[in-house]
């Protein structure tokens, strides 16, 4: 196991965090490889696997706006270097146009074999809290409807 690449990761990951944190789709998709792809789990929620570009657009159109202060807690459950993977659990609150949003997620990121870019994103959610969410932060939005802050 390479000490440099396990630093890598572990130095990716907390931007990577921090990416979320700053809420910019520049931010949370500066540490992506090219071709890294992002795919939302689990798959019953029907949500369709995005390159770099396709996750920008979804972060700008659907995110970025309604969503404010995104803070996290967060701890490393796997890094490993030999295999370019880490495995992580966040819990994540903010302020949305509907209200206080909290959610909790476990996030797994492949890395180049230097560990200084992220290739590959899976990112399971609560599901039920999720799909909830943003039902209602889609009816806000349709009907005009909003909570003050």
């Amino acid at each position: 196991m390479d000490d440099s690449t396990t630093a890598n990761q572990a130095r990716i990951i907390k931007e990577f965090i921090a990416g979320y944190e700053g809420w910019t789709a520049e931010g949370v998709t500066r540490h992506r490889h090219k071709d890294c792809i992002h795919i939302q789990l689990p798959k019953s929620m029907g949500v369709p696997q995005r390159t770099n570009d396709e996750y920008r657009k979804y972060f700008n159109k659907v995110l970025a706006k309604p969503i404010t202060g995104f803070k996290t807690q967060s701890r490393i459950l796997v890094n490993d270097a030999r295999d370019n993977i880490a495995v992580f659990a966040v819990t994540a609150t903010s302020q949305s146009a509907i209200g206080p949003y909290e959610d909790e997620y476990i996030w797994a990121l492949w890395f180049t074999k230097d560990g200084s870019e992220i290739v590959r994103i899976e990112e399971t959610v609560d599901s039920k809290r999720t799909a909830d969410f943003f039902a209602r932060l889609q009816l806000a939005a349709k009907t005009g409807l909003t909570v003050k802050l």
